[in-house]
C-alpha cells in the first residue's frame, strides 16, 4: 500500500476511535439547578449522587400529624433502574425545624421505602444517604420548594396598547 495512503488510513482510524470514545462517554454534569427543571418520573425531585440519580418522593398532603410515605427511586445516569437489593439507606428530613430520621427498606426493582412524620412545606429539607455494593453516596433535597417559573419572552398589549412583560 502507498505509504501516504497507509498514514491516512491510520490517522482516520485513530480519529474514528477517538470520536467513538468521546461520543460513548456519558455526561455527568447535572447540577441541582438543572435537575430542578427536570420532572421526576414519579413526581419527585431528582438529584445526582456519584454514579446514581435519586428521586425523592414525599406526600404533598402530609400535615405533620402522622407517618407518611418516604420513597426513593434509584437509577443510573441513563435513567435505567438500579436494583436496590442489599442497599442500606436512610433519609433525614428537616420539617418544621425538627430533624426526623427514617431507615428505608429496599423494594424491587429500584425502590427504597419508609415512613416518617413530616409536614409538606416549601422549607422542608432532606438528605438521602445510600450504601450499595460498597459505594456510599448522599444527596440534599428541597423537594417541596417551588420551581421558579420560566419568564415568557413575548409581550402582550393591554387595552391601551401598552406592552407589558409577564
Amino acid at each position: 500500500m502507498n505509504p501516504s495512503i497507509q498514514t491516512f488510513c491510520k490517522r482516520l482510524s485513530m480519529s474514528l476511535l477517538l470520536c467513538s470514545a468521546v461520543l460513548a462517554t456519558p455526561v455527568f454534569a447535572h447540577s441541582d439547578e438543572y435537575l430542578d427543571t427536570v420532572p421526576g418520573k414519579h413526581g419527585g425531585q431528582l438529584r445526582m449522587a456519584g454514579p446514581w440519580h435519586f428521586e425523592l418522593v414525599l406526600d404533598k398532603q402530609a400535615d405533620g400529624s402522622k407517618a407518611m410515605p418516604v420513597t426513593v427511586y434509584l437509577t443510573d445516569h441513563g435513567d435505567q433502574p438500579i436494583a436496590t437489593q442489599g442497599a442500606v439507606s436512610k433519609v433525614t428530613i428537616i420539617s418544621q425545624n425538627k430533624p426526623v430520621q427514617v431507615t428505608l427498606t429496599a423494594k424491587a426493582p429500584n425502590l427504597l421505602v419508609g415512613e416518617a412524620v413530616y409536614k409538606a412545606e416549601p422549607e422542608l429539607k432532606a438528605v438521602v444517604q445510600l450504601t450499595l455494593n460498597g459505594e456510599s453516596q448522599n444527596a440534599r433535597f428541597t423537594p417541596l420548594k417551588p420551581v421558579p417559573a420560566k419568564a415568557e419572552t413575548h409581550q402582550h398589549a393591554d387595552a391601551k396598547g401598552e406592552h407589558h412583560h409577564h
